[in-house]
């Protein structure tokens, strides 16, 4: 006899929900990248203003 079913209903959904969970995952880490990348800007932004303050 042949196999038509290979998975299970709850099998296949929930290898379909894996998907959107690693994606919202990377928008996370994206998100945090960028936010990092604005704090190091928003300090780098400070020391070129205390250096021009001191005249260097």
């Amino acid at each position: 006899m042949e196999r038509i079913k290979e998975k299970s209903l709850a099998e296949k959904r929930a290898r379909e929900n894996v998907i959107p969970e690693m994606e919202q995952y990377i928008t996370e880490l994206e998100l945090r990248d960028i936010e990092k990348d604005l704090a190091i800007t928003d300090l780098e932004l400070a020391v070129l203003e205390l250096q021009q303050t001191k005249g260097e």
